[in-house]
């Protein structure tokens, strides 16, 4: 395995483009463009769209999609990630949409701190019975922390909430 090309972006660039290559010589061949868009000093985007295609499989073009979005600003900050993969992308990330995001919040000098994050995997999109479960799962975390001074003394409290469930009608095992 080995990387044709891969971007590196100047600082200081609002708007930035990259092409990406990844080939296994006889299998696979993934091409990709990725661009990443930072309208404000503290917004920051980033879209990237591959396709590609596996020879040995001898399967038609696969894609995948990934959306990202971070920053800062004063107090808050949040993250999120979203990929998308169809079951014939011949990538690391295949059949699969993924979500994910955070949020935080921080006041007092930042001794009180608040955040949340919340996760969700689905595998097997395609509900490709030949596969054993089409599973979807969920999770989301809430935590709300204050620290008492330097001596790094705080107090939490957080709540958390996991679902997995499988999407077939009948599934052969529930989690």
């Amino acid at each position: 395995d080995f990387f044709i090309a891969e971007p590196s972006y100047p600082e200081g660039f609002r708007y930035k483009v990259g092409l990406n290559c990844y080939s296994t010589i006889n299998e696979t061949i993934i091409l990709g463009i990725n661009q990443k868009y930072k309208p404000l000093r503290f917004i920051d985007f980033g879209l990237e769209i591959a396709s590609g295609i596996d020879f040995s499989e001898e399967s038609p073009l696969g894609y995948a999609v990934r959306f990202e979005g971070n920053g800062a600003y004063k107090q808050l900050s949040y993250k999120f990630n979203s990929v998308y993969a169809d079951p014939l992308f011949p990538g690391t990330y295949r059949d699969l949409y993924l979500l994910m995001g955070n949020l935080g919040f921080q006041f007092l000098d930042n001794r009180l701190k608040f955040n949340t994050t919340y996760q969700q995997q689905q595998r097997n999109i395609s509900l490709d019975e030949l596969i054993s479960y089409a599973f979807l799962e969920r999770n989301a975390l809430v935590n709300c922390s204050y620290s008492f001074g330097r001596d790094l003394t705080s107090i939490s409290l957080a709540w958390k909430y996991q679902n997995k469930e499988d999407l077939f009608p009948d599934p052969d095992y529930t989690f």
